[in-house]
């Protein structure tokens, strides 16, 4: 199963601390990663005036200073939830708390996948503006988190507006552009990103432009601009600090067909950060497309319990039912479909789903259009052509893949597609050429590589017989 590729704009802008430092003090409070400044208008958040219960917050790991100036704490998401939901349970009409709170549910979900924590937060920026439209640190914040949710229209205008404003707001710029490369707007995203390159040169924004070179294929200059980045973020935070950027170098390589280099750059991510979880399961990937299954699976089971997302439980299935093991993938193609359905962030990861196992196949199609509305990127045109594919409409589904070609980006993935595409419209040399691609590019692509070698030399071998 083809991984959903999307990057949230929070996530693209590199992992955050496992605790954040808050300073409680009047206009200090946690930011985002690249923060605009307090506007010196807004009132500072009020501190609590009479003591919270015991285990509601932490206790302070340092007395406030006798000079009564900032008092620090050092709290980890959880206790950062629970503290600022006080705060805005004491003062309801606290709109700088209420964005924060919002900040931290992202953060939450991030570090957990649930998507439910995105609602929360969306609801807590959202409440923000309410008690004051006005306040564009919130609205910023709330454009990225619907990014996140894969609201990608809504989170680009609330970004234009800030920027209409604010044109020097760095956080409404690098979201506005990470909507528009989900959106498949590349030449936008292109110049927006070049603009933020222009106010530094910070990790965050090196990772936007490689990931741009990446769609645009062209993986030398992906992996030296996020080599840049990593190396960035380990000189400023260490290891945990680089572990996003060396899972994202690892993804960069391993679509470029550089397997030893991809399965070198997982192996660096630290245990017990958040990219550990993917950095696991793309090993897992990584030995399936090898054959070394049993190595897979234990690599999947991994990182399904880390977390259980979709395309995860899916792959581990898809091992399963090759190792002869369907009464154990039953379970995990349900649990599948009962996380996924019904939710915008995994349309595609559904179809996709559906498409790969010919399950509900006019299901996957409606969802691949759906999803194609706002999202019309590379892999938006891959799911729908390989669903149109599998509702036998191969015409269709070959001007879909026409579409997905164009960026630039050359993936295994693409061209297997491409290939099974003119296999079925009957043109068995370019269903050649593209499945001899995808296995030049990578033999080790997908659990599907051999899938591809076994139709390739079929139609090498038929070729064979006509001479």
């Amino acid at each position: 199963m083809t991984r959903d590729r999307h990057a949230t704009a929070t996530a693209l802008a590199g992992p955050l601390a496992a605790c954040w430092l808050i300073v409680l003090a009047p206009g200090i409070a946690p930011s985002r990663a690249m923060p605009p400044q307090e506007p010196a208008s807004a009132p500072a958040p009020s501190l609590p005036d009479a003591p919270i219960p015991p285990g509601q917050i932490p206790r302070p790991d340092l007395p406030p200073p006798a000079d009564g100036g900032p008092r620090a704490y050092v709290y980890n998401t959880d206790e950062s939830i629970r503290l600022f939901e006080a705060r805005v349970a004491r003062n309801p009409r606290d709109y700088i708390s209420c964005r924060i709170l919002g900040e931290f549910h992202e953060k939450r979900a991030e570090e957990t996948g649930d998507l439910a924590c995105y609602g929360r937060a969306e609801a807590a920026l959202r409440r923000s503006l309410e008690i004051n439209p006005d306040y564009d640190k919130a609205r910023a914040s709330l454009a990225a988190v619907l990014c996140s949710r894969h609201k990608f229209a809504e989170g680009l205008e609330l970004a234009r507006g800030v920027l209409a404003r604010d044109p020097a707001n760095v956080d409404a710029m690098a979201t506005l552009g990470d909507a528009l490369l989900e959106m498949g707007r590349y030449a936008e995203a292109e110049q927006t990103y070049r603009d933020l390159r222009k106010k530094g040169d910070a990790p965050q924004i090196l990772a936007r432009l490689a990931s741009l070179a990446e769609m645009k294929g062209d993986p030398d200059e992906a992996l030296r601009l996020m080599g840049e980045a990593e190396a960035k973020a380990r000189k400023a935070g260490g290891d945990r600090a680089a572990a996003w950027y060396r899972a994202r170098l690892g993804d960069i390589a391993f679509v470029a067909g550089r397997v030893d280099e991809a399965e070198s750059h997982y192996r660096s991510v630290p245990p017990k950060t958040d990219p550990y979880h993917d950095a696991t399961a793309a090993l897992g990937r990584l030995r399936a497309g090898q054959g070394k299954l049993d190595e897979a699976v234990d690599l999947y089971q991994k990182a399904v319990a880390i977390g259980p997302d979709p395309h995860m439980l899916a792959a581990l299935g898809d091992l399963y039912v090759r190792l002869g093991r369907d009464a154990e993938a039953r379970p995990l193609f349900d649990r599948v479909v009962a996380i996924a359905d019904g939710k915008n962030e995994y349309l595609r990861v559904l179809s996709l789903f559906y498409s790969d196992h010919d399950r509900d196949l006019p299901r996957a199609l409606e969802l691949a259009e759906r999803d194609l509305v706002d999202r019309k990127d590379i892999y938006g045109y891959d799911a729908l052509a390989w669903a149109l594919l599998k509702n036998n409409r191969p015409e269709e589904a070959s001007k879909a893949m026409d579409e997905a070609f164009k960026p630039g980006l050359r993936d295994a993935n693409l061209d297997y597609h491409a290939g099974l595409i003119q296999l079925r419209l009957g043109d068995k040399a370019k269903a050649r050429d593209h499945l001899a691609r995808a296995l030049a590019r990578n033999p080790a692509f997908s659990l599907r590589a051999e899938d591809a070698r076994k139709a390739l030399e079929a139609l090498e071998k038929d070729e064979s017989a006509k001479k």
